[in-house]
């Protein structure tokens, strides 16, 4: 018998925590008698928090890498037997058809939520010798990953893997057996099949509410993925307590924890984000790599024939605002190149990108094209600001061409409050984000 395992390689993420701060009026108020209108509370949100997890999942500690299976072989036991004959051997000619049906047998056993699938049945069928037995083996792992990424109902999986196998000596030595087990998570290792078929049927009946209330808003696919997005974003908190306790990590990378528990890392958001969309039918990918120097994951969706990103966890403030905060839509059917702003994948890997949709902001008439049209969105909103600010009050823009940084707008902004005698100071935090201008009001 010979043992080995993988572990996808762990994955930071790329969460960024908001800074505090205070912007205090000093020698201006002396001189002019009078202080500044803004009070800043918050800087641009381009800080990275950290956790700790296994493969598309977060570390604190590990350098990031690439999501990649890494498999090590040693034979602790060999048997001997017969070399078969009848067996075809494995060849290019054959080897789709093998992958096929070794697909179906580790989709099988996890909808069963088997911790051993034995791979028997797909390696009577061709002969491996025994020279190409890790190679097989690296891309049944590879096999497996894909699986994993393209099913989030399939919570319960921990994002680690073991096998073993057994080469039989004859004329020539083969691959005769081999089994496949997956790693769960803590919570579900201990459980039944039939308490983990419970929560399974409890998450697939909240992703398939969300994904209703999607559709019942419209017909049109950017909508529909736009409800999702809010809805999500609305009903998730980045939980910062396991970003910084390894042993949590896990618990709050998959799609139960995000939709039932309301609370999730990156994965987590990218999981449940996933499985609504497919309710819908839509394809959705869950790419990963880094972004702000640490692991992480996010989405790529398809809309007819290009596909576009989405990443929830950015666009959901930390601390969470609850669900009646506003929603950003900076990372909401975005390109490749805005995304790699910020983000860093292994473009080979995944399908282009190479359109920019920024569907929101087109939908909403959230588009300007230069500093006078930014001036006079921002005039309208010191115009209708109440006095005082009860509620959170959010202003998104994109600005074709090249944007001003967020100093001009704050001056901008300043000279529109001031324009409209606006009495007293406000608390606001905004950035400019690929080139989206933010700027959030708060009480």
């Amino acid at each position: 018998m010979i043992s080995t395992k993988f572990t996808f390689p762990p994955v930071r993420d790329g969460k960024r925590r908001a800074v505090t701060i205070i912007l205090l009026c000093v020698l201006l108020a002396a001189i002019l008698g009078g202080c500044s209108l803004l009070r800043v509370i918050n800087e641009p949100r381009n800080a990275s928090k950290t956790t700790e997890t296994e493969l598309p999942r977060l570390t604190e500690t590990e350098p990031a890498e690439s999501a990649q299976i890494t498999a090590t072989n040693k034979p602790t036991a060999k048997t001997s037997a017969p070399a078969p004959t009848a067996r075809p051997a494995l060849a290019p000619s054959n080897t789709a058809a093998f992958e096929d049906r070794i697909s179906a047998i580790i989709l099988a056993g996890l909808q069963d939520y088997a911790k051993e699938i034995k791979l028997d049945a797909a390696l009577a069928e061709v002969r491996i010798p025994a020279s190409m037995a890790d190679a097989t083996i690296e891309r049944i792992f590879d096999l497996y990953q894909t699986i994993y990424f393209s099913h989030p109902e399939f919570y319960f999986l921990s994002g680690q893997a073991h096998s073993s196998y057994t080469l039989q000596h004859g004329a020539e030595s083969t691959l005769e057996a081999l089994t496949l087990k997956p790693g769960f998570i803590d919570s579900a290792a201990a459980e039944t099949s039939a308490e983990i078929a419970q929560r399974q049927r409890q998450l697939l009946s909240k992703a398939t509410e969300i994904a209703k209330a999607a559709k019942a808003k419209s017909n049109k696919p950017e909508l529909q993925l736009l409800a999702i997005h809010d809805a999500l974003v609305r009903l998730i908190s980045y939980d910062e307590t396991a970003a910084s306790i390894p042993e949590l990590n896990r618990e709050r990378s998959h799609a139960a924890s995000a939709l039932l528990d309301g609370l999730a890392l990156c994965q987590g958001y990218a999981a449940s984000f996933q499985l609504v969309a497919q309710q819908l039918g839509f394809e959705v990918l869950m790419p990963t790599g880094t972004a702000g120097g640490v692991n992480h994951a996010w989405n790529l969706v398809r809309l007819g024939d290009s596909y576009y990103h989405i990443d929830l966890t950015y666009d959901d403030p930390t601390p969470d605002g609850g669900p009646d905060a506003p929603v950003e839509h900076v990372h909401f059917l975005r390109s490749d190149a805005q995304m790699r702003r910020t983000h860093i994948w292994n473009a080979a890997d995944y399908p282009a990108a190479p359109a920019d949709s920024a569907a929101y902001y087109h939908l909403n008439n959230l588009v300007v094209n230069n500093n006078n049209e930014l001036m006079q969105r921002l005039d309208k909103l010191a115009e209708d600001l109440p006095q005082p600010v009860k509620k959170p009050i959010m202003l998104e823009l994109l600005y074709t061409g090249e944007p001003p940084d967020f100093s001009t707008v704050e001056g901008m902004l300043e000279d529109a409050l001031a324009l409209n005698w606006y009495d007293g100071g406000i608390n606001y935090r905004g950035r400019v984000d690929k080139g989206i201008i933010l700027l959030e009001i708060v009480p």
